[in-house]
């Protein structure tokens, strides 16, 4: 069985732990192998962001130099995209062979198993979706669970043995045991006898749900922060509201969701505003065929798109903006392999460097798009958007400015709060007189006449053809 790591890329990979500042909580190196493997396996799409500050204890290394921290990263993902690769092509096999281990091997298969184990629990709900499965299928799938959770927590899966007889016990390969230790032991060799069958059925529910979801939202990822500690609240907010910051954005900066910005509203203009039409680099490019999905939105609220790979992230981000039906009225910023990509005005907001997004086309983050990359708009709101690549068009089919394929449900109003209050504005939608509370909160005439099923793409595709002098 050929490895889909190469000796060059473990030694990379091995080096890249290395450098952990804390390497009693980093991931050994199979534990990442597993993870990697865990994460391609998972049909909800994880962004980087995400997944890999969990290979470090959430506190990564620090490199010695720009093109070692390149190399490694660059290592990474293709690893990663190499597990994606094989899973998509029904070729992704566990890196061992059960019956065939050495003594010293057993240690690898229960970190590699970790791995994986800690990489599922990132999408915990993946793994209970069980529609369409009949009984039988549901019960491999729990049991294929159980497995992994034995392997890697022997000592909880001892319970599990309690109402068997001893007599059965022993026909399944546990001995009485002297201690609980030794107990636990033999729970976890004898699970470890169904780890690659286990293995193969979550695989195939993943692959299952990936078909069956892949116009659903990819990533629930956990909250971008997105706000310095290190701003004043007097301070102007970020936002551009003209508000101070602990009047505003503070809000959901601290956490608190319910207690969001609700800001009376005015509705998309669809664009007004843009009358500068905008010039597309020309050449032999490659175009791109791309998913926009509102994180959190329930129902999702999602675009697809065909962009040129000549379109900057400046433009991308425009883009977004008359498809979604966002007003261009707060600050925005890509997340894109652990950097960040926006204005350079949101560098003195930010966390961490921001690159200029005008300089940098689509083209050059072609492997990121395949993983995923993230798009927020309006840092008080945190709108999350998880961008896909789904398509790479060749360039004689290719088109010349940006075009709206399909989509589903109208954009958010603007500063309404974010998800929580806007899901709680879609609650009183369903039904104005049920809670006075809420009805007490949106019944004004700035959210009165707003329909969540709005939109047009042939409205939308007209403002991108005269915005970017399509032909």
């Amino acid at each position: 069985m050929k490895s889909l790591v190469t000796k060059k890329e473990e030694k990379v990979l091995k080096q890249f732990l290395a450098l952990s500042p804390m390497p009693e909580i980093t991931l050994s190196y199979f534990e990442l192998r597993g993870f990697i493997y865990g994460i391609a396996i998972t049909p909800d799409a994880i962004p980087p962001m995400e997944w890999v500050p969990v290979i470090f204890g959430d506190d990564m290394p620090d490199h010695e130099s720009e093109e070692q921290a390149k190399e490694m990263t660059a290592t990474l993902y293709t690893v990663l995209n190499k597990h994606i690769a094989a899973f998509q092509n029904d070729a992704l096999y566990m890196p061992f062979d059960i019956d065939s281990l050495k003594d010293e091997q057993f240690a690898d298969v229960i970190a590699w198993t970790s791995g994986i184990e800690e990489a599922l629990s990132l999408r915990p709900e993946c793994w209970e979706e069980c529609e369409g499965l009949s009984d039988e299928e549901l019960d491999h799938l729990t049991n294929s669970l159980i497995v992994l959770e034995g392997i890697v927590y022997p000592e909880d899966a001892i319970d599990m043995f309690d109402h068997i007889p001893k007599v059965d016990l022993l026909e399944i390969g546990i001995q009485p045991a002297k201690n609980e230790t030794e107990r636990a032991i033999q729970v976890q060799y004898l699970m470890l006898q169904a780890l690659e069958l286990s293995i193969e059925t979550i695989q195939q529910h993943g692959a299952r749900l990936e078909k069956s979801r892949k116009k659903r939202m990819r990533s629930t990822g956990t909250h971008i922060k997105t706000l310095s500690s290190k701003i004043d609240k007097e301070t102007a907010c970020p936002c551009g509201s003209g508000k101070k910051f602990h009047e505003c954005c503070s809000l959901q900066a601290t956490g608190d969701k319910k207690k969001g910005k609700l800001i009376k509203v005015k509705f998309p203009q669809h664009g007004k505003k843009k009358k500068i039409k905008v010039a597309l680099p020309k050449g032999p490019w490659k175009n791109y065929q791309l998913e926009i999905t509102l994180a959190y939105s329930q129902p999702e609220i999602w675009r697809r798109i065909q962009v040129p790979g000549s379109m900057t992230l400046h433009d991308l981000h425009t883009v977004i903006q008359m498809a979604m039906g966002w007003q261009e009225q707060h600050m925005h910023r890509f997340e894109i392999g652990g950097r960040f990509y926006g204005p350079q005005l949101a560098d003195d907001y930010a966390d961490a460097a921001i690159l200029d997004d005008s300089r940098f086309t689509l083209a050059d983050f072609e492997s990121n798009l395949l993983q995923g990359i993230v798009y927020t708009y309006d840092f008080g709101d945190d709108w999350q958007h998880v961008i896909m690549l789904e398509k790479v068009i060749p360039e004689k089919e290719g088109i010349s400015y940006p075009v709206l394929l399909d989509g589903y449900r109208a954009c958010p109003p603007e500063d309404i709060g974010g998800v929580p209050m806007f899901q709680e504005f879609l609650q009183y939608l369903a039904d104005p007189e049920k809670d006075d509370e809420l009805k007490e909160l949106f019944d004004y005439p700035g959210l009165r006449g707003y329909d969540p099923d709005a939109f047009s793409i042939k409205e939308i595709n007209t403002l991108l053809k005269k915005l970017y002098g399509g032909k």
